[in-house]
């Protein structure tokens, strides 16, 4: 195999460090009101609260 034709094969280890080197943030809240049956929920009724997230890490992508 010719690594130097497949250049995504030595992306990952660098990517996966820089994503399991972050520090995590703490987990987001999920809040839902009460209904009466699972099926009256909408979309519109979900709120996540406390989301963050960190920067995108840039990668080369082979197409």
């Amino acid at each position: 195999m010719d690594r130097r034709r497949l250049p995504h094969l030595r992306q990952p280890p660098r990517a996966g460090r820089a994503c399991t080197s972050r520090e995590p943030y703490p987990y987001p809240t999920l809040r839902l009101p009460a209904k009466d049956s699972l099926f009256d929920y909408d979309i519109d009724d979900v709120v996540i609260e406390g989301y963050q997230h960190h920067p995108g890490i840039k990668a080369p992508v082979a197409v």
